[in-house]
């Protein structure tokens, strides 16, 4: 087999890419392909950018792209203060509360979007990591014992009923990658975004200006982004998936 040549340079698209795309859709690149009402040194230019960043990201989220897929370890979540089933345990981005008391830490991480998936285990330990269930219709009014079971993600937070003893949570989320700095040269984190970006950086200018083509221009990005979804899906569809059988297997002594 031979060898991969290195790379000579990421595969990721620049700002200078995108933004060029972005005025050749918009006719502002007749002069110059560093064009002129969508020139970098425009004030609002960068605006525009992240702004069409953020819808990007977000129609990614949508379709359950792995690249904004992310997991964490949350140290220590605080005992619930008292054993009452109307107590609740919570984590934020700023900090934790036990249900009487604010707590420093643990807190969700800065580029959380939104929470996926919540596995718990006793703090300190090295053992396997237990599932947690999500409380679709809220948390359970329950008393606390060891472990914190549910979850719920409501006002930017994670509650739980609490527990009696420390937990660390395993949590998998969706994140939002950092916003664009000015620089040409800065890399969007996302391969083969560009044409999307262009779309939607064309349709954000196009529509601050009251242009009839802003709607197009943004018809055009979502269609570039569904065809980034499919290869997504064609991925996830190579993975093998086996129902589990109902009722007991022959020659089993248990369903399970």
């Amino acid at each position: 087999m031979p060898l991969v040549e290195p790379p000579l340079r990421s595969p990721y698209p620049t700002l200078d890419h995108v933004l060029r795309l972005a005025r050749v859709y918009t006719n502002d690149a007749a002069q110059t392909l560093d064009g002129n009402l969508l020139a970098l040194t425009q004030p609002y230019t960068l605006e525009y950018v992240n702004s069409a960043w953020h819808k990007l990201q977000d129609e990614l989220a949508e379709a359950g792209a792995p690249r904004l897929e992310r997991e964490v370890i949350l140290p220590q979540v605080p005992i619930a203060s008292a054993l009452d089933p109307a107590v609740q345990v919570s984590v934020s981005y700023t900090g934790s509360n036990d249900g009487a008391l604010l707590w420093p830490s643990p807190v969700l991480p800065q580029d959380l979007m939104e929470p996926m998936r919540l596995h718990e285990r006793q703090a300190g330990m090295i053992g396997n990591f237990i599932p947690m269930k999500p409380a679709a219709d809220g948390l359970p009014r329950v008393g606390q014992g060891q472990r914190l079971r549910w979850w719920d993600w409501k006002d930017d937070s994670l509650y739980f009923t609490g527990a009696t003893q420390l937990n660390d949570l395993l949590l998998r989320y969706y994140a939002y990658l950092p916003d664009i700095p000015n620089d040409p040269k800065a890399q969007l984190g996302i391969l083969r975004c560009q044409r999307a970006m262009g779309f939607y950086i064309a349709g954000e200018f196009a529509a601050a200006r009251g242009s009839t083509a802003a709607a197009d221009l943004m018809s055009k990005g979502d269609d570039a982004v569904q065809k980034m979804t499919i290869r997504i899906a064609r991925v996830k569809q190579r993975l093998s998936r086996r129902r589990k059988p109902y009722g007991r297997v022959r020659g089993s002594a248990s369903n399970y």
